[in-house]
């Protein structure tokens, strides 16, 4: 029934109700499972794809994927992976880590990927299903260049279901996650991602975006009035236009404020949008006059 939501993203209401309850039917299964706590069966450890995530009732933004797994991110980022991997301690006495993984292709041709990587800790005193992920700031790679972007952050997720092929995790906003064992996940640079060194990240990014600003700006400035000339100020338009939302997801390593600020973040992005169109629009009437 997943297949063909996009992880998740593109499903209808209906839909998603009927295959939510499915995976409520196995989370309560799950709570039967043994040996417990279910994240200290060996079967936790692996390479998992992002086959499936549906919001919690507490949360408006992406499950998975923060900003690049939005309306607007979707649409510039363009999804062609997502993973998340659970990796056994060498040394019995270190904590668990996990990876999450999001490949894309920017605009639809230039590949790259962000990802994050943290240490796993037991959360709370009761269950011990539930841990806490506390992740480095994330790493961007674009350009072919590494970048280390954001600060640190955490989420809390609770596993209610495992078997040899599929885990399931909630969030701690009532969020599913549906994770599928193996697949492109075990060619997908899980075990290294966040171990080399990265390049300051804001610092490359706003060079950057200032680079591609200036070239719109003098696109829709300095390119002269005529039948030629408007085709040349509509294309800086656009590059000002998508370099301005582009900088809108990338920012903080396209991590999410806040998972409840879906909303807030989707205004931002709406704001940023018109704020590159009046700048558009101010260059043109400009140069006419």
């Amino acid at each position: 029934m997943i297949k063909g939501t996009d992880r998740g993203a593109d499903v209808e209401v209906t839909k998603r109700a009927a295959i939510d309850n499915i995976l409520e039917e196995l989370e309560l299964r799950g709570q039967q499972q043994m040996p417990r706590p279910l994240d200290n069966n060996p079967l936790l450890w692996g390479n998992y794809e992002v086959a499936y995530t549906s919001a919690g009732p507490a949360q408006n933004g992406a499950p998975a994927g923060g900003r690049f797994r939005g309306p607007l991110g979707r649409l510039l980022f363009r999804t062609r992976g997502l993973y998340q991997s659970v990796f056994e301690p060498s040394d019995p006495s270190d904590p668990p880590t996990a990876v999450n993984k999001v490949e894309f292709s920017l605009l639809g041709f230039l590949p790259g990927w962000a990802g994050l990587r943290g240490k796993v800790e037991p959360e709370g005193a009761g269950n011990m299903d539930t841990v806490k992920v506390t992740f480095a700031p994330a790493r961007v790679n674009l350009f072919g260049l590494e970048m280390v972007l954001g600060k640190p952050s955490s989420v809390v997720l609770q596993t209610v279901y495992l078997d040899e092929r599929v885990r399931l995790g909630r969030g701690s906003r009532g969020s599913l996650f549906v994770f599928r064992r193996g697949g492109a996940a075990e060619s997908a640079g899980m075990e290294t991602l966040g171990t080399g060194a990265g390049v300051p990240g804001r610092m490359v990014l706003g060079a950057i975006t200032l680079a591609l600003l200036c070239a719109g700006l003098a696109l829709v400035v300095g390119v002269p009035p005529g039948s030629s000339g408007w085709a040349g100020k509509v294309a800086g338009a656009a590059l000002l236009a998508v370099t301005g939302l582009c900088g809108a997801v990338l920012r903080r390593g396209g991590q999410e404020n806040d998972p409840d600020a879906g909303s807030a973040l989707n205004q931002e992005e709406m704001e940023m949008a018109e704020q590159m169109a009046a700048v558009a629009d101010a260059g043109a009437e400009a140069r006419a006059g």
